[in-house]
């Protein structure tokens, strides 16, 4: 009975303005309100943003001292000194600075889940040490007279080496334990188009 009191409180009169009154609204803005309330048209996906690659691991990156790009965490050191890869990402070290990732350094990729090192200044990465245990490596060299006498270690990955300087003095003396690293030389072009 309370059910058919409340019913019979409201009254439901569809069609006519006069049935709906006092609501401000004309028989054709109704229709274009509820046009919108129903519009079911379907999503373009490729309006939709990609999920960002850097944001599971940004702050990770920024504690060793780097940032991300496209998810792989790009550590380039101003100074001479060790360089450590966080943990369970991909990792690049750009040794673009005279006179950093130089000897006695070590450059520690063994906790990420692979390593890029690029050597492209004077006086880097020569004597350094690399560890690249469990995570394979790629050591580029694209400046002349770098990248020697470098020990890297490589147990339970591979790592390779691209002695790109053109000069005679790059990658003189490297070793790596316990295997060797290939040397497929793998340049970069001289003038990449941006």
């Amino acid at each position: 009975m309370l059910v058919l009191a409340v019913l019979a409180a409201c009254s439901f009169q569809h069609g006519s303005p006069s049935a709906q009154a006092g609501d401000g609204a004309t028989p054709d803005t109704r229709r274009a309100i509820d046009a919108r309330a129903i519009d079911a048209r379907p999503i373009d996906a490729r309006q939709l943003d990609a999920p960002d690659a850097c944001a599971p691991i940004v702050g990770a990156c920024a504690l060793a001292g780097g940032s991300c790009k496209t998810g792989t965490c790009v550590i380039t050191p101003t100074v001479q000194g060790d360089v450590t890869c966080p943990p369970g990402i991909p990792c690049q070290i750009d040794c673009s600075t005279a006179n950093t990732c130089d000897g006695p350094a070590t450059l520690d990729c063994s906790q990420a889940t692979s390593c890029a090192i690029n050597c492209s200044a004077s006086n880097t990465c020569n004597g350094t040490t690399i560890d690249c245990d469990h995570a394979d490596c790629t050591v580029t060299c694209t400046f002349d007279n770098i990248c020697s006498g470098l020990h890297v270690s490589d147990s339970g990955s591979t790592c390779a080496f691209n002695c790109c300087g053109g000069g005679t003095n790059e990658c003189k003396g490297d070793t790596a334990s316990p295997t060797n690293c290939s040397f497929p030389n793998d340049c970069p072009p001289e003038n990449p188009e941006n």
